[in-house]
């Protein structure tokens, strides 16, 4: 193949394996983006199906129209999240319809259950125990609802990964090829092409010494291959030239054809040379250039002509020069050539790194009279050998990283995929449990007055508050490991603190004061984290106080800037422990998992806001809850 037919191959290749390469990450990344917000609906459901089972409880506990519009509201949106739900994989498809499924028996369920309360109460004014079977149907519904959701969510996560491996296989492999190629091409091209120079300037100082018995080799066919041709058919000619004078005459006519086409080809094959990137020099026994090529030329600053007959003592520091004579006088002493030697050059340029070939410069009969030399600039691939290395030392340390991130993102999804199933299998029995002291107090009512009433009484009180202790840390657990996506809502913060006091029931030594400025009841954030934020810091402010306290909670405009803060009169947060109170499982309580405030930090930074808190231990603690003018939800 000729020379310049190699290179446009090469460029070819390599422009092809670029745009499969774009290709396949343009698609992957479009595929992933799909799929990540398939995964972020599936999970929505599996999280309201759990609003749900929270919402129907206390609807069978109070009874309240409200809580029947916020069942609603939650209906609405699992049914618009499954709306939004595509896939064209047969077990997510079964998945989807099991949903869908699960949604109608627990809409009917609800609803005959609302229909069965509202006509007992409106004929007796009191629920009947058989409300407890609804009660149970109705969590198993949402139970099985939940499940099926967080199976398609895991379903789709998986889906996410086998995209993205087999994308980095893709990749991985046409680089390998494209590497593979250029690695072999440079040895049997480069390598051929400086070999078939070398022989064809030995061929042609021997055919015209008068050898013209020497054949050159020709066997490529390229821009070399022809040259050789045309001298041995050159030589060929020479040879049929009579001794007669008359013959001798046309000898001498036919030679100095010859001797021109020989000068033409030399011009041709110097052209040839001087064209070529590669620096090529020739140096007779005196270090002393003999031939240069213009790439050289134009390295070292100096015009062609002046180099030749120049020593290389004369262009380079003495050191320096030394150093490249020994080199060459090696060759010259040793008869053998030295390929591949990679060292320092100073040029016109600057310092530039080139990769050297000599081999022995001979005569017509043999004898070395000098040295050549090929060099080529190997700068570029050395400074990019030299980055590579210091990024195999920094992909270490990446990997390291990633490697971190991964098993954070991996134990984060254990333990959200614990919560979901921990959360149902807890939350089911706990609504039976509900649902039988509800019953019990019914019946409680019956009874006449007296300590053995009271007593049971303040058991079943006490009862409902580990209830609601269960439900909340399941709540938080879930909060924190469930992926984030704040609906663009109005919160009110009136309905949310006077629903979080009226429902912990304030202990009598605890006394609170609400102050909300008239501009900042409603705020423009999803109801339903604000409600978990508010919720979270009230509890753990109510419970810093054992001994009793008071409660203020504020909430104001300040530079734009909407303000929240909470603060209690107790005990207070340690110095060693401040540090640490947003890290996940670190608690200071006698009982508590650690997930509270990491959850009011999680939602707090989702709606665009930020958390802070001052403490000073015995006299209480403030957190502040600070949502800038315009917030945007983070992913």
């Amino acid at each position: 193949m000729r020379i310049k037919n190699q290179l446009r191959l090469s460029i070819v290749i390599f422009a092809v394996i670029l745009i499969a390469v774009a290709g396949s990450i343009t698609l992957t990344e479009a595929q992933t983006t799909r799929l990540n917000g398939q995964q972020t609906l599936a999970q929505d459901v599996a999280n309201r199906a759990g609003n749900l089972a929270v919402i129907s409880n206390e609807y069978f506990l109070n009874k309240q129209e409200s809580q029947i519009t916020d069942w609603q509201i939650q209906l609405s949106n699992i049914t618009n999240d499954m709306s939004q739900l595509r896939t064209d994989s047969p077990a997510e498809t079964v998945l989807i319809s099991n949903v869908q499924t699960d949604v109608t028996n627990t809409v009917a369920i609800f609803n005959s259950s609302i229909a069965y309360v509202q006509s007992v109460q409106n004929q007796t004014g009191t629920v009947l125990p058989l409300i407890q079977t609804d009660s149970n149907r109705l969590a198993i519904a949402i139970q099985a609802l939940g499940f099926d959701a967080q199976q398609l969510s895991q379903n789709i996560h998986k889906q996410i990964d086998q995209v993205n491996f087999e994308n980095l296989v893709l990749i991985a492999a046409s680089l390998g090829l494209f590497g593979a190629y250029f690695i072999v091409n440079y040895f049997v091209t480069y390598r051929r092409t400086l070999r078939s120079i070398s022989d064809l300037q030995e061929g042609i100082g021997v055919v015209g010494s008068g050898n013209l018995d020497y054949s050159l080799k020709a066997s490529d066919n390229d821009e070399i291959g022809e040259i050789s041709k045309s001298v041995n058919m050159m030589a060929s000619n020479l040879k049929t030239v009579t001794a007669s004078k008359l013959d001798l005459e046309k000898e001498i006519e036919e030679r100095k054809k010859a001797e021109d086409a020989l000068a033409k080809k030399q011009d041709e094959l110097q052209t040839i040379i001087d064209s070529s990137p590669v620096w090529i020099y020739y140096k007779d026994c005196d270090n002393r250039f003999l031939r240069v090529n213009t790439s050289l030329a134009e390295v070292l600053g100096v015009p062609k002509e002046e180099l030749e007959n120049r020593s290389l003592f004369e262009l380079y520091p003495k050191e320096e020069a030394e150093a490249y004579w020994d080199e060459d006088k090696q060759v010259i002493m040793s008869g053998k050539s030295k390929l591949g030697m990679i060292e320092p050059m100073h040029s016109s340029k600057g310092l530039r790194w080139v990769q050297t070939d000599k081999i022995p410069y001979r005569d017509s009969q043999g004898k070395i009279i000098g040295v050549i030399g090929f060099s080529e600039d190997i700068t570029d691939r050395k400074q990019a050998e030299e980055k590579l290395e210091d990024y195999s030392k920094n992909l270490e340390k990446l990997v390291e990283e990633r490697t971190k991130q991964l098993k954070d993102a991996e134990r984060l999804a254990a333990i959200g995929a614990t919560a979901g199933m921990v959360g149902h299998d807890i939350r089911n029995p706990l609504q039976a449990i509900t649902g039988d002291i509800y019953l019990a107090r019914s019946e409680l009512d019956n009874l006449p007055d007296g300590e053995e009433k009271k007593a049971i009484l303040e058991s079943l009180i006490e009862t409902e508050k580990n209830i609601d202790y269960i439900n909340k840390i399941v709540q938080d657990l879930q909060d924190y490991a469930r992926p984030l996506n704040p609906q663009s809502e109005k919160a009110n913060l009136e309905e949310v603190f006077e629903k979080i006091l009226t429902k912990n029931g304030l202990p009598d030594n605890v006394k609170a004061n609400v102050k909300l400025d008239d501009d900042v009841k409603v705020i423009g954030a999803d109801s339903y984290y604000i409600n978990r934020i508010m919720y979270n810091l009230v509890t753990n402010a109510i419970q810093a106080m054992p001994n009793g306290g008071r409660l203020t909670i504020q909430a104001f405009k300040e530079h734009k800037d909407t303000v929240i803060t909470i603060k209690d009169t107790g005990i207070g947060i340690p110095k060693e422990a401040q540090a640490k109170i947003f890290t996940v499982m670190f608690t200071t309580k006698a009982k508590g998992q650690g997930f509270g405030l990491p959850v009011v930090k999680r939602m707090t930074e989702s709606l665009g806001g930020t958390v802070s808190f001052e403490s000073e231990e015995g006299k209480g603690t403030t957190f502040t809850i600070r949502f800038p003018p315009t917030k945007g939800a983070k992913r």
